[in-house]
């Protein structure tokens, strides 16, 4: 669906709770992807902490809504539909 290496992929999680389900690291960068059961998800702390410790460039909030949108600097929630579009687009979105 995206097209990406298994080499360029992992998971992040620490004791204190923080995770970020998905995150991709290619061409120097680092992309974190969160999966929400919501239909209208919201940043939260945890992912604040991981673009943090993570130096991560972009953060997708992925969820099953009917339209993506911006919910703060480096963070987008993406409709699940919509994944496959950001396919070596991820700065652009």
């Amino acid at each position: 669906m995206l097209g990406l290496r298994e080499s360029e992929c992992f998971t992040y999680a620490v004791h204190r709770g923080d995770e970020m389900d998905f995150v991709v690291e290619r061409a120097g960068r680092r992309y974190g992807f969160g999966f929400k059961a919501s239909a209208s998800p919201g940043s939260t702390a945890s992912i604040y902490n991981a673009l943090r410790d993570l130096e991560l460039s972009r953060v997708f909030v992925v969820f099953l809504g009917e339209r993506g949108y911006h919910l703060a600097d480096k963070i987008q929630a993406v409709v699940v539909r919509e994944l496959a579009k950001l396919k070596g687009n991820w700065e652009a979105v």
